[in-house]
């Protein structure tokens, strides 16, 4: 590959049922719709893709702490716009 050409853009292929959109999988925007609490899914926050849980905290001291967020293995998981369910594991 010759140096300033760019990869081509590649469109994702897991198809897997879910009851949130169509068959195939795409990213939805969190202003359109949030996922379950207690949902683990794959988040998009502008700089990265993680598998998070779309939580709530019952404990916390306040309110805004009680809000559903997305939490990651190393915490609280700021910024995220985007999300998509997980796709099914592969069958055998």
């Amino acid at each position: 590959m010759q140096p300033g050409t760019s990869l081509p853009q590649l469109k994702p292929r897991h198809w897997a049922s879910n009851h949130y959109r169509r068959e195939r999988m795409e990213w939805i925007k969190c202003s359109d719709q949030m996922p379950e609490v207690g949902r683990s899914v794959i988040g998009w926050n502008g700089f990265a893709i993680v598998q998070v849980k779309y939580c709530s905290n019952t404990y916390a001291k306040t309110a805004k702490g009680r809000l559903p967020r997305f939490e990651s293995s190393r915490g609280i998981w700021d910024g995220c716009t985007y999300w998509m369910p997980l796709p099914e594991p592969p069958g055998e």
